[in-house]
Parts: C-alpha cells; sequence; structure tokens
C-alpha cells in the first residue's frame, strides 16, 4: 500500500518506541508495516486496498484516542471546578453551605 499527506503542505511524523521515524509526505509511498496503522490513524490518504487488520486497528486507536481526550477535557474540567469555586458559585446563588 501506498501512503501520503492530504495536504501537501503538512507532512505527517511518524514514531513508535523503538525509536524508529517515517515521515509521510505530499507524493505516494510505501511504508514500512509497524507504521501503516498509524498513518491510518493521522490521517494519510491509502492508496489501494486497505488490509481489513489495518482498518480494524485504526479504527480501534481512533476510539482510544477519542476517549482519552474525552477524558483528559473531563479531568481538566473538574480541576477548574475546586471547592473555593462551588463555594463561590453557590454564594452567589444565595446558597451557603454550614460547617
Amino acid at each position: 500500500m501506498l501512503f501520503r499527506s492530504p495536504d501537501p503542505e503538512r507532512l505527517i511524523h511518524l514514531s513508535n518506541t523503538l525509536g524508529h521515524t517515517c515521515v509521510v509526505g505530499a507524493e505516494f509511498a510505501e511504508l514500512p508495516a509497524m507504521f501503516q496503522r498509524d498513518a491510518v490513524l493521522a490521517g494519510a490518504e491509502v492508496s489501494g486496498v486497505m488490509t481489513p487488520e489495518i482498518h480494524r486497528a485504526a479504527a480501534l486507536m481512533k476510539i482510544d484516542k477519542d476517549a482519552a481526550e474525552a477524558a483528559r477535557i473531563a479531568k481538566e474540567a473538574d480541576a477548574a471546578r475546586s471547592p473555593k469555586w462551588l463555594e463561590e458559585e453557590l454564594a452567589a446563588s444565595g446558597v451557603r453551605i454550614p460547617r
């Protein structure tokens, strides 16, 4: 299979935990098998038929990535709502919390 960046002005940089790196450019080029799923997940265009294994793995990676992003956003929102913030919001509404 051949891969390329959908935007000729933007290169797609890929790397793995073993230290291997790869760049997907504007022209279709072969990629090592270890980067094919990541390339699909990063939005690279594919020339040829994508194997069902790569398609399924890329879909699962996208689901995991989206779930991780949602968890990060929820955590940041919870951090912004500190107890002091909650007390101030309730006080502004006329609600007092007895201690």
